[in-house]
C-alpha cells in the first residue's frame, strides 16, 4: 500500500468543498485548505487544519500559475476535483509542472470536451447521446438564422463558465430579443490559456430550450476508476433552482435507475474516462426523450446527498488515486431530499406570499421539515460552515429574493410587478429567518 497523500481543497466557501473536507477528513486522509477570502466557511469546519491563502479561482491565469508554481515546489500532490475552475487549473499547472504522477483527473483534452460547451455537443453526439440542438454562431445574423432552425424559445448561454464567470445564460422568446441580448459576455484578461483552446470563448452559444413544465433535470453521479469501471453511481431530480428558470439547483430529491442509466454511462465513459462526474440530462414528461445538458467532471453541489445515501464519492475518487488503507466509512444515514436552505426558502416565500402557485409554495416550505433529507453545508457534527455560509448570503439578501421576483414578474400577463415593495417585504422576511438560524440551532440546520 502507498501512503497517504494529501489534498488540497479549495472551493470551500461551496458546498462542493466543505463536503470533500468532511469526507476525507472522516477517513483520516492529510487535507489542506485553501481559500481566498478570510470568511470562507469551510476554513471554519474542524477537518480543514491549517487556512492557506490562494488567488481566487476564477482568477484563472493567476491562479493557474500560483498553482503550478506550488506544484513544482512539491507543496501541492493531489487537488480535489470541486468546480470547474479547480479542475481545468489543476490539470494545466500539472502539465506545466512536467508532473507524470496520477492526479485523479482524466486527459486534459477530454476535460476540455465537458468544459467547452460546443465540444461537449459534438462530443455527446459522437457517444450516441445528441444534446439539444446546438450552434455556435460568430454574428448576430448567424445566431438569427440558427434560433430561426433551432425554433424559439432558445437559450443563449457561454461556451464555458472558465474566464466568463458565472453567468448561466438567457432564455430568449423571438428575434427582437435576441438582437437585444446576443453579445459577447467579458473576459478581462484572466482567460488566457482557456481562449488558447478556444479562441471564442466569449460568444454565447445558442440551444434549444424546454420549459420546466415539460421536462425533469435527472442528474446521473458517480465515478470511474483509471479503467473506466462505474465505482458509484447515484440519482436525484433537481426539483427547485436559484434563479430560475436557470440557475444552482436549489431542492434535489433522490430517484432510482432509470431506463436510460446504462446508455448514459456509456456515453460518460467515452467522452470522459475516468473521475468523478455529473451527468446532467433534461428528460421530456410527454414522450420521454433524453438530452444530454451538462457533464461535469468533478463533484457537483448536491455530492452530500450522495455521501448520505452511500455513495462517498470523495473517498472513492482518492482511493483511485491512493491504494492506501483508510479508516472505515461511517454507516450511511439515508436522505430523501437535499436542500441549499436560504435560497431555496426565500424562492418558497416569495412564491407563497406573491402567487400563483401559493399551494406548491406552501408544499415547498414544509419540505425544509421533511425527513430524512440533507443540507447543502450543515452537518451535526461540524455546524460551523453552515452558520458563516448562511451570515455571508444575509449580508446581501436582496440577492436572495430579487432573482425569484424577476421570474415572478416575467409570468405575470402584463409583465407588470411591483417588485420594489415586493422585494423589500421578501429582504424583510429572509433577515428574520437568517436571525433566527443564528440563534435557534435546528432552523441552521433546515435553512443552510
Amino acid at each position: 500500500m502507498r501512503e497517504l497523500r494529501r489534498v488540497a481543497v479549495f472551493d470551500v466557501d461551496l458546498p462542493p468543498g466543505v463536503a470533500f473536507l468532511r469526507s476525507l477528513g472522516r477517513a483520516g486522509v492529510p487535507v489542506a485548505t485553501y481559500g481566498s477570502h478570510p470568511l470562507d466557511a469551510g476554513r471554519f469546519s474542524r477537518f480543514a487544519g491549517i487556512f492557506h491563502r490562494c488567488p481566487p479561482v476564477d482568477d484563472l491565469d493567476a491562479f493557474v500559475d500560483w498553482l503550478t508554481q506550488r506544484m513544482v515546489a512539491g507543496e501541492i500532490d493531489l487537488v480535489a476535483p470541486t468546480s470547474d475552475f479547480v479542475v481545468f487549473a489543476a490539470a494545466e499547472a500539472h502539465r506545466r509542472s512536467g508532473r507524470c504522477d496520477d492526479i485523479g483527473l482524466p486527459p486534459q483534452q477530454a476535460l476540455l470536451d465537458c468544459l467547452l460547451k460546443h465540444r461537449f455537443a459534438a462530443a455527446m453526439d459522437a457517444a450516441g447521446l445528441p444534446t439539444p440542438q446546438t450552434a455556435a454562431p460568430h454574428t448576430l445574423d448567424e445566431a438569427l438564422d440558427a434560433a430561426g432552425r433551432i425554433g424559439y424559445p432558445v437559450v443563449l448561454k457561454p461556451r464555458s463558465h472558465l474566464g466568463v464567470g458565472r453567468a448561466r445564460g438567457d432564455v430568449v422568446r423571438g428575434p427582437t430579443e435576441l438582437r437585444r441580448w446576443f453579445a459577447a459576455y467579458p473576459l478581462g484578461s484572466s482567460a488566457t490559456s482557456v481562449r488558447t483552446a478556444d479562441p471564442d470563448l466569449a460568444l454565447p452559444l445558442v440551444q434549444a430550450f424546454v420549459e420546466p413544465i415539460h421536462g425533469d433535470v435527472i442528474s446521473i453521479c458517480g465515478c470511474l476508476d483509471e479503467d473506466g469501471r462505474t465505482l458509484a453511481v447515484r440519482h436525484s431530480r433537481k426539483l427547485r433552482q436559484w434563479p430560475p428558470p436557470m440557475g444552482v439547483g436549489t431542492l434535489f430529491e433522490v430517484v432510482g435507475h432509470q431506463p436510460y442509466t446504462d446508455r448514459a454511462l456509456d456515453a460518460v465513459r467515452s467522452v470522459l474516462g475516468r473521475g468523478l462526474f455529473e451527468l446532467e440530462l433534461l428528460v421530456s414528461r410527454r414522450d420521454g426523450s433524453v438530452w444530454p445538458i451538462d457533464l461535469n467532471p468533478r463533484t457537483y453541489g448536491q455530492v452530500s446527498l450522495d455521501i448520505a445515501n452511500g455513495a462517498d464519492l470523495p473517498r472513492l475518487w482518492y482511493g483511485t488515486c491512493c491504494a492506501a488503507v483508510l479508516r472505515p466509512a461511517k454507516r450511511a444515514e439515508g436522505a430523501r431530499f437535499w436542500t441549499y436552505g436560504l435560497p431555496y426558502v426565500s424562492g418558497a416565500a416569495v412564491g407563497l406570499l406573491k402567487g400563483p402557485g401559493r399551494r406548491a409554495a406552501l408544499r415547498d416550505l414544509r419540505r425544509v421539515f421533511d425527513r430524512p433529507y440533507v443540507g447543502a453545508m450543515y452537518s451535526r457534527t461540524d455546524p460551523l460552515p453552515a452558520v458563516v455560509s448562511g451570515l455571508r448570503l444575509l449580508l446581501h439578501p436582496g440577492g436572495l429574493v430579487r432573482p425569484f421576483l424577476k421570474a415572478l414578474a416575467e409570468r405575470q400577463p402584463d409583465g407588470q410587478d411591483d417588485t420594489t415593495r415586493s422585494g423589500r417585504a421578501m429582504v424583510a422576511v429572509t433577515v428574520a429567518m437568517g436571525a433566527a438560524s443564528v440563534t435557534v440551532p435546528t432552523l441552521v440546520q433546515h435553512l443552510v
